[in-house]
């Protein structure tokens, strides 16, 4: 009755190594399926983020270019009431479409430099 017993304990024992082994293979297989699930929602968070960013960069970019051109606006205006104010004197050199044009040419350049700022800051972040 030894031998018999023996033998049943090597095979509860065999049965006991395949019965842990498919445990094992079912939590990894259980792991494998959480991490590419995790995979997955991370690439669709940085999508997300990127297209975010993308977004608030062209939003940031227009604000910058209305206030300018807001800046613009207001020495025009500035410029028209000098000229208002100090009468009608028939004292005109033509000094005013030079001037405006310098502004616009100020502005322009302050324009190209904010968004060169802008993708600047996109591809060092």
């Amino acid at each position: 009755m030894g031998r018999e017993e023996e033998e049943r304990y090597d095979f509860d024992a065999c049965r006991s190594g395949e019965s842990e082994k498919l445990e094992l293979l079912k939590a990894l297989r259980l792991s494998q399926t959480r991490a590419r699930e995790a995979e997955k929602r991370a690439a669709s968070f940085a999508k997300e983020r990127d297209s975010l960013y993308c977004v608030f960069l062209e939003d940031s970019m227009r604000i910058f270019a209305y206030r300018q051109w807001m800046r613009l606006l207001e020495v025009q205006v500035s410029k028209v009431q000098k000229r208002e104010s100090a009468g009608k004197e028939g004292d005109d050199d033509g000094e005013d479409g030079v001037g405006v044009s310098l502004f616009m040419a100020l502005a322009l350049c302050l324009g190209i430099v904010g968004v060169g700022f802008a993708f600047g800051c996109k591809y060092l972040l």
